[in-house]
């Protein structure tokens, strides 16, 4: 399971997510919907230890990850792919 516990993160001193609180329950089809600008990315960046975190939390199957390193994130089993053109240009 992940839980995000009253999160805010931003890029340096651009805070961009405010009190973020989720749960994401083992073995379910999640949704992340929202408008452009509205920090959609910015938590998925933010869950893989690749934004600065002002305060809160976030735990992956019960173990605290708040602030980890990337390459730590990924050895437990998350993972992010971002949304760019060139990804798989022959799709």
């Amino acid at each position: 399971m992940l839980n995000i516990k009253e999160l805010n993160s931003g890029y340096g001193r651009h805070h961009v997510l405010f009190d973020v609180s989720a749960e994401v329950p083992d073995k379910e089809i999640t949704v992340l919907v929202g408008p452009n600008g509205s920090g959609k990315s910015t938590l998925l960046k933010t869950i893989m230890g690749l934004t600065r975190i002002y305060s809160g939390r976030i735990l992956f199957d019960g173990r605290d990850i708040t602030g980890m390193q990337p390459h730590q994130v990924t050895r437990l089993g998350l993972a992010y792919l971002p949304q760019v053109d060139n990804v798989f240009s022959n799709l």
